[in-house]
């Protein structure tokens, strides 16, 4: 009898550890499924991710505007001009056929860059294809300059320098790159710096800038002043409309 006591407070005692055993097994199995995040939900957007770095934010201070050209950078006033040389040897008529209003024959012009040096960066025109898409383009990007005081801002401008106006006659003071990309009173007109000329003091005095201008005209190489003997053109303007932001044409 008392053999089989034994044998059975032996077999309970078992019994009580196996029970505890199970209990903490379970315990420690379930704790972490407490704490498994949820899924993100596809529809959820997340912070954007930027395509590259926004490098040289001034372009001021670089000593000319350069391309990456068959695995070799250089200054692309280069190529630029031995482009635009060609584009206005066409003698292309304002808006006589695509691409060739001022915006269409920038796009020319970034089709012939990006066949020359290939591999870099340019807007599409089937999708920027006006003056305000092109100049949001660059905005997106964070190389689009707002140019609140032209004869300060100068040292902006090098070939390679795409030129942003407004409308014709209209003076910018307060704006932002918001208030450029509307139609009704945003960018009118654009074109691309290819030569300049600077006074012994490093400031621009004029450039030549390659555009197409109006209709009736044929685009072409043009000089622009840092003074006009007309009071309503404003400095570095396209005739009286003003100079308010520039991007640099590889960025």
């Amino acid at each position: 009898m008392i053999g089989r006591e034994m044998i059975s407070r032996h077999r309970y005692r078992i019994s009580c550890l196996f029970l505890l055993a199970v209990f903490f097994f379970l315990h420690a199995c379930g704790g972490p499924s407490e704490t498994v995040k949820k899924p993100v939900p596809g529809h959820q957007r997340t912070k954007p991710v930027p395509s590259q770095e926004r490098r040289d934010r001034n372009p001021a201070a670089l000593a000319f505007y350069p391309i990456q050209c068959r695995g070799r950078q250089k200054d692309v006033a280069l190529p630029l001009k031995q482009i635009t040389s060609r584009l206005e040897a066409q003698a292309i008529p304002y808006n006589s056929i695509p691409l060739s209003d001022c915006s269409g024959m920038f796009h020319r012009v970034l089709l012939m860059l990006d066949s020359t040096c290939p591999g870099n960066a340019f807007p599409s025109h089937k999708q920027y294809r006006s003056t305000r898409q092109l100049a949001q383009w660059y905005h997106l990007r964070g190389s689009l300059v707002l140019v609140h005081d032209a004869l300060s801002s100068s040292d902006l401008i090098k070939p390679g320098a795409v030129m942003f106006f407004g409308k014709r006659g209209r003076h910018y003071k307060n704006f932002t790159a918001n208030d450029l990309f509307l139609r009704s009173r945003g960018i009118e007109h654009m074109g691309v710096v290819v030569d300049v000329q600077k006074d012994r003091k490093g400031r621009v005095v004029s450039y030549r800038m390659f555009h197409g201008r109006k209709t009736g005209s044929i685009a072409k190489v043009t000089l622009h002043k840092r003074q006009y003997s007309s009071k309503s053109y404003p400095a570095y303007g396209n005739g009286s409309q003003q100079w308010v932001a520039m991007a640099r044409i590889v960025n």
